[in-house]
């Protein structure tokens, strides 16, 4: 199974090779790497490691990736995930195996047909040797018999420790877990005769963590993690589980928010491992609705790295979900997503080219939402409206993320009454 699922990685790569028009990736260079994984980053959302990547592209690699790599990589080519690209690939990559076989045995048609029908019976034999058990079958339970709730280490401020208090005592099930978030990288196994549970967030937000028995959810309890005033970070890409936190006092001077080489060098951190700054505001905002609301920012990206692809996406945090609006240069909107309440538009089937903008100078964003109906405004243009069905909360913060590091001049929030609700000039 391990060498089909390397044929299928090696025509995935020879795909994104020929995507790209770069040279040959045998005499890639670090920069290289790093401009393919922001390039994917703004094309899907997930942010690959530069070990990672590195690795996959290593010529003698015989690792499998995770499943979530896979599925990144599928998805810069456009397809829905990973399986989505092998079964659309199939017959190329059974095809290129034939051949390589072919040449080991130098008996191409027998050997194909045997190896083909080997395949066929081993896939045959296993299911029917195999015992069908879905294990969700075998969960008796009585909801109102499960508790599941949360406490913290701290009131606010991160990283920060959830304490959870779960009693499955009278649930039958085989295993236990709780998950943070949305995040299934983040499931941790429980025991069904503990009745806590401790989980270190690195991220603010209100996440809602799940209670397991198999593979399903039985209980479920609201984590929320407030920041104390503007929280800056650095992040190897957008999944980086584990970010670094700038805490330097003079984050905010001169009347901006800013993560320069100097606060990069007094924290020990290599220009080279950074593709993702990062500033989040996270508290209560009293019932600030995102279904009616106005928000202001002014923001740049600073031209200290040389990205191919550079970005700068500003998130409006809700209880349930989050609204985002991505800014970059012009020739890389394909690349872009905007998403409004449950509405999601790609650049790759939708005109986001007025979102493409010399993100190094500054830009004056607004987004009004009146009615489920959102307008993006951008130095005083309207430049696109997105009509949605479900809002994503109440607003509990904002979050900015740069391509390498950026400025926030200022960043205003109106409630539906227009009454502002936090405004602040830096």
């Amino acid at each position: 199974m391990s060498n089909t699922e390397l044929n299928y990685i090696r025509y995935c790569k020879q795909l994104i090779e020929e995507k790209l028009k770069w040279i040959n990736s045998q005499d890639w260079k670090q920069r290289d790497y790093l401009n393919l994984i922001d390039l994917i980053e703004n094309n899907n959302g997930i942010s690959l490691s530069l070990s990672t990547i590195k690795r996959i592209w290593k010529q003698d690699s015989a690792n499998i990736p995770q499943p979530a790599t896979l599925d990144a990589l599928a998805r810069f080519l456009e397809y829905e995930n990973w399986l989505h690209f092998k079964k659309s690939n199939q017959n190329v990559v059974l095809k290129k195996n034939r051949k390589f076989t072919s040449r080991l045995h130098g008996k191409r048609i027998v050997v194909s047909v045997v190896v083909f029908i080997v395949i066929v019976l081993t896939i045959v034999l296993f299911q029917k040797i195999k015992p069908f058990n879905m294990g969700n079958e075998n969960i008796v339970f009585d909801a109102d018999s499960v508790s599941f709730s949360c406490e913290y280490s701290a009131s606010s401020g991160l990283p920060n420790t959830a304490i959870f208090n779960y009693d499955v005592s009278n649930v039958t099930a085989d295993s236990f877990f709780i998950q943070q978030s949305w995040d299934e990288l983040q499931r941790e196994r429980v025991q069904k005769s503990d009745i806590n549970h401790t989980s270190i967030y690195y991220y603010p937000g209100y996440h809602e963590a799940k209670l397991f028995a198999n593979d399903s959810i039985i209980k479920r309890t609201e984590v929320k993690i407030n920041t104390n005033n503007w929280l800056a970070m650095v992040r190897n890409g957008y999944m980086d589980q584990m970010p670094r936190y700038i805490r330097s006092k003079d984050v905010i001077n001169n009347g901006e928010l800013n993560i320069n080489k100097t606060h990069l060098e007094v924290n020990r951190i290599d220009l080279n491992d950074i593709t993702v700054v990062s500033y989040y505001y996270v508290t209560d905002f009293k019932n600030v609705s995102s279904s009616d609301f106005r928000f202001e920012t002014r923001i740049k990206c600073d031209s200290i790295y040389n990205f191919t692809c550079p970005h700068i996406t500003i998130c409006i945090l809700g209880e349930n979900d989050m609204n985002f609006i991505p800014l970059t240069i012009k020739g890389c909107v394909g690349f872009t997503n905007v998403k409004m309440g449950n509405i999601t538009k790609s650049g790759r089937n939708n005109d986001l080219s007025l979102l493409g903008v010399n993100i190094y100078e500054w830009q004056n964003m607004e987004l009004q939402v009146s009615n489920n109906i959102a307008d993006i405004i951008l130095n005083g243009e309207q430049i696109l409206n997105i009509p949605f069905e479900t809002n994503i909360g109440n607003i509990v913060g904002f979050n900015f993320n740069f391509s390498g590091t950026g400025t926030v001049d200022n960043v205003r929030l109106f409630n539906k009454d227009n009454i502002a609700v936090y405004d602040y000039d830096f």
